[in-house]
């Protein structure tokens, strides 16, 4: 079961930078912002596949393998879908699906490896049982922070012109939006500290 795991979140993770170095190469952009970007999700999906193996009760090396993978994941799709919106319009399907669930796996991805990494380093266990409120913080972390994702107009994400999220928020109720991505950040804040 491990081993499946492992290699199901390697080989996502190396779709999505795949995804990026050939949106790079095609689109004439920086090759190398694309690979150093790759290279950090990369990173952490094989710190997180070898504590994993193993140390699979260890739940740092799983928080850095699936939060890598999806980091990685969600930067190819936002990826792909700027190809299609912005850089060769109509070449590629489903862009929308693509920026909106790109915007919210990759932040669900960087939560996990920011913030959920140091809360269980380095045994995989809160500090103190005092503490013990800190996952469901983590998870009201992710959680707030893809329900802002999904109902901002732009999805969090920057350099797509004029495309809209489909399924965002009608203007009127953007600073719901707004809001729950201040409450992830907020709640962020307290699970570090």
């Amino acid at each position: 079961m491990t081993g499946v795991a492992v290699a199901g979140c390697a080989a996502a993770a190396t779709a999505g930078i795949a995804a990026s170095l050939w949106v790079a190469t095609v689109g004439g952009q920086s090759l190398l912002s694309a690979a150093l970007s790759g290279a950090v999700s990369g990173a952490f999906v094989l710190v997180g596949a070898i504590v994993s193996a193993a140390r699979p009760r260890n739940r740092v090396g799983w928080l850095m393998l699936v939060g890598g993978s999806l980091w990685a994941v969600g930067n190819g799709a936002v990826d792909l879908a700027h190809r299609g919106i912005i850089e060769a319009p109509g070449t590629i399907d489903g862009t929308s699906l693509l920026a909106v669930s790109g915007s919210a796996l990759g932040g669900a991805g960087w939560i996990a490896v920011t913030i959920g990494v140091v809360m269980f380093f380095p045994d995989g266990q809160v500090p103190d049982p005092r503490w013990s409120w800190l996952p469901k913080a983590l998870l009201g972390t992710v959680a707030a922070s893809t329900l802002g994702v999904v109902t901002a107009s732009d999805a969090n994400v920057l350099g797509l012109g004029p495309w809209e999220n489909p399924i965002g928020l009608p203007s009127g109720l953007q600073p719901v939006s707004g809001l729950l991505s201040l409450f992830a950040v907020g709640l962020g804040g307290v699970t570090v500290v």
